[in-house]
């Protein structure tokens, strides 16, 4: 149960990271948007350590930006696409910003439900 309130705060951190952004992108394409969002939200997560809070321990920044973070921040940011434009036709709302926190918050619930939380963090200790 704990990984819904954990999900929630993702979400929310989803949210500042678009706010952050907005004022950028704004005049792009929507799909472009979600894509940075989905990026920066993983990028940042690395520098600022966020994902030491579910990991429970601390990992080397530098060999692990060598390894894969590049990669990982992109995968983030295709998903971003393929929620948010699933999202935006399926709620057909125009709210975003709304869009960006239920994103946030349904990938946290599905990689924890599906296990892959844990498999990350087995994998790059």
């Amino acid at each position: 149960m704990n990984y819904i309130y954990e999900s929630i705060i993702v979400g929310i951190y989803s949210c500042v990271v678009y706010a952050l952004f907005y004022p950028i992108l704004y005049k792009v394409h929507l799909i472009l948007l979600f894509f940075v969002v989905g990026f920066i939200k993983h990028l940042l997560g690395y520098y600022l350590s966020l994902h030491e809070y579910y990991c429970k321990y601390k990992y080397d920044l530098v060999k692990r930006y060598n390894k894969s973070i590049i990669i990982e921040s992109i995968l983030e940011g295709c998903l971003f696409i393929i929620f948010g434009y699933t999202l935006s036709m399926y709620l057909k709302t125009k709210n975003k910003l709304l869009i960006v926190f239920i994103i946030g918050t349904l990938l946290h619930i599905i990689f924890e439900i599906s296990g892959m939380h844990t498999k990350f963090c087995h994998n790059f200790k």
